[in-house]
């Protein structure tokens, strides 16, 4: 299916998403629902800050710009962090991704605590409320999904990092890469990478590294037990490269050297983080790329850099 919409034509392309959400801008959240705008006194004080989202691991990564800018408003050091997980809702992170992001969102000093599962705290502050929001999920900038929740204007420097991580130096001088099934440019073939072969290692999940090896080329792989020995990897490696996913969600919020294989339909899908073209500050060194030749230039330059 996916690959069958890979081939459309991208006139076509075009003028599908034109019509699926000229009318339903949202579309992926329930439109009976009234837009929620949260008021200056959706916290008490008094009460522990906690922010609750159901996933997935870039809606979290990205909600953080937003979690921080309001505690900071309230003076508030440290705050809770509740992963949903649970079968009864539409949207929702099975526990095991939960699991794997659990470690890094409690090593960051902004965030008091993490929990997961069902919700048990009895205040809280709910992130998913955004999908909610008449607006169109299917291009934009993820972070600012977030500001629309809130009557309080925020107004967040997107250029600086928002997770910090140790560096693990065992991949020192290597590009990490990894390619998931979605949002995959058919302009881009990965086999133009072959000639960098020494130089990248794949992360992500053992079926994406074999997937990899089938369409493409040999490269090793680097496992990782969670999200936070990934961004220690990332921390201690030449840059990134990857399609837009969870894992490039944690590059770009790492803010480390990194390369985007932006879907070849980005006006119309792709909910990215803009490059220097939407004149959107993202701080680092970052090129997003919709063809090969772009790819390869792109690595030649992010291999040279300092």
């Amino acid at each position: 299916m996916a690959s069958s919409f890979l081939n459309i034509p991208q006139t076509i392309k075009k003028c599908l998403f034109r019509l699926l959400y000229r009318k339903h801008p949202g579309c992926i959240c329930d439109k009976r629902l009234s837009p929620i705008l949260l008021a200056e006194d959706i916290y008490d004080p008094d009460e522990p800050l906690i922010f609750s989202h159901c996933g997935g691991l870039g809606d979290i990564l990205f909600s953080l710009y937003f979690c921080r800018e309001f505690a900071r408003y309230f003076r508030v050091k440290s705050f809770g962090y509740h992963i949903f997980t649970t079968s009864e809702r539409r949207y929702g992170m099975c526990l095991k991704t939960a699991r794997f992001i659990e470690p890094l969102l409690v090593s960051q000093d902004f965030i008091s605590h993490v929990s997961v599962g069902e919700l048990s705290e009895t205040h809280f502050i709910d992130l998913d409320d955004f999908r909610k929001l008449k607006i169109n999920f299917m291009s934009g900038d993820i972070r600012r999904w977030y500001y629309n929740l809130s009557g309080i204007h925020f107004q967040a420097d997107f250029s600086e990092p928002v997770i910090v991580a140790d560096k693990d130096s065992e991949l020192d001088g290597k590009l990490l890469i990894n390619l998931t099934s979605r949002n995959v440019n058919a302009h881009i073939d990965m086999n133009y990478l072959a000639p960098f072969q020494d130089h990248l290692v794949f992360i992500g999940t053992e079926q994406e590294h074999c997937d990899f090896v089938k369409n493409f080329f040999e490269l090793p792989y680097q496992p990782c037990k969670d999200m936070l020995q990934m961004a220690q990897y990332m921390a201690g490696a030449k840059g990134f490269i990857g399609n837009q996913s969870g894992i490039y969600s944690l590059a770009e919020c790492m803010k480390i050297p990194r390369i985007l294989l932006a879907p070849d339909f980005v006006n119309f899908h792709g909910v990215i983080i803009p490059g220097p073209h939407n004149n959107h500050p993202i701080g680092g060194w970052s090129e997003d790329v919709i063809s090969s030749a772009k790819m390869i230039a792109a690595v030649n330059a992010l291999l040279k850099k300092e």
